[in-house]
């Protein structure tokens, strides 16, 4: 938009200045060249700086898809804490976040997860973890209760 008014600038003041100047006036000629000169760099400063602007405006929409991606994760964590039986003041409901039973909180301790309808490992890790991928983890700490990968609703996993 700012190259096209430019542009349209350089050629209306060629135009007119060919038609006040004559062939044996070069001192009008230079002066035309000069303001010539004087528009191709307000160009390039113009380019240059909608070069900037693109570059920031990528940096920031990659910036903005991250940060909803973790705004849904966080909403679906919430979602899920806000529906899981017992949240009315009871910590016997929580699915997550308790300590393994017979062990004491420290270095060692772990979180237990309670399967519910329409949970799959990679659902429980990107429940836990933000990341679904990160679902081997839960299989290998629970090779007794997961059978072909596959979990059974009611099941208490071991978050590790």
């Amino acid at each position: 938009m700012i190259t096209g008014r430019i542009q349209k600038a350089e050629q209306l003041l060629a135009t007119q200045s060919a038609r006040k100047l004559s062939a044996s006036d070069p001192s009008g000629q230079v002066a035309l060249l000069q303001q010539i000169d004087k528009l191709n760099a307000n160009l390039a400063k113009s380019e240059a700086e909608k070069t900037r602007l693109m570059e920031t405006n990528a940096v920031q929409a990659k910036e903005i898809a991250d940060l909803n991606g973790r705004i849904k994760r966080l909403e679906r964590w919430v979602d899920r804490l806000q529906t899981s039986p017992g949240s009315e003041g009871s910590s016997s409901g929580r699915r997550l976040l308790t300590t393994a039973a017979g062990e004491t909180p420290g270095a060692t301790a772990s979180r237990t997860y309670e399967v519910r309808e329409g949970d799959s490992l990679s659902r429980i890790a990107d429940f836990v973890y933000g990341d679904p991928s990160l679902w081997p983890r839960i299989r290998d700490a629970n090779r007794d209760k997961v059978n072909n990968e596959r979990v059974r609703v009611g099941d208490v996993l071991v978050i590790p």
